[in-house]
């Protein structure tokens, strides 16, 4: 039987459980990622992980939340800066965005469909639904403050991140496009994109 923790003890199994379980996940995606070698890396018992998380899911969702409360901090503190126009703020998000989504392993894993379909299965429905309108949370308070700046036309914001969503698909299936050309494809893209988003 698991042995109980203290409070500053939990603290830090969670967060070094969030941790470990980010490398494992980004190395091996959900469904290969093993709860037991997580555990081992952490120093504590398989069923004590269940101290801290019902699920491998529910793990990873705290993984996934942690990982983008990350990037929108980061996000957040590059688009404070000063812009020579609003066209040129707006790309500049869409490149971050798409830098970002290539290189974090977890957002990854998260829009590749096999392992998204698995690990929502296991989730029960308000993680689901919490992970869900995350997204539409953020981007609806950064949409909603740019319109008033006038850095950005007037757009629903589900609209605005099927936009984003569809720029992600894009790296997904970056196979399906000459890599000779695929970095013009994605200038031009964002580039259009700038330019219908702004005023």
């Amino acid at each position: 039987m698991p042995r109980a923790f203290s409070e500053a003890e939990r603290q830090i199994i969670r967060a070094a459980l969030i941790d470990a379980g980010r490398a494992h996940f980004g190395r091996y995606g959900y469904r290969k990622a093993n709860v037991a070698d997580i555990a081992r890396d952490v120093g504590i018992g398989k069923g004590s992980v269940y101290l801290f998380f019902d699920s491998k899911a529910e793990l990873l969702a705290a993984v996934a939340s942690h990982v983008e409360e990350e990037n929108r901090a980061i996000l957040l503190r590059e688009m404070a800066g000063e812009f020579a126009s609003a066209e040129l703020r707006v790309a500049s998000l869409l490149r971050l965005l798409i830098t970002t989504f290539e290189t974090e392993p977890i957002l990854r894993l998260l829009a590749a469909p096999e392992e998204y379909r698995a690990f929502f299965l296991e989730l029960p429905e308000e993680t689901q639904a919490a992970l869900r309108h995350g997204d539409l949370e953020f981007y609806d308070e950064l949409v909603t403050h740019w319109v008033r700046q006038g850095w950005l036309e007037p757009i629903p914001i589900a609209e605005f991140v099927g936009l984003l969503h569809a720029l992600f698909g894009l790296t997904l299936n970056r196979d399906l496009v000459d890599p000779t050309i695929y970095p013009k494809v994605v200038d031009r893209l964002i580039a259009s994109l700038a330019e219908t988003l702004t005023p």
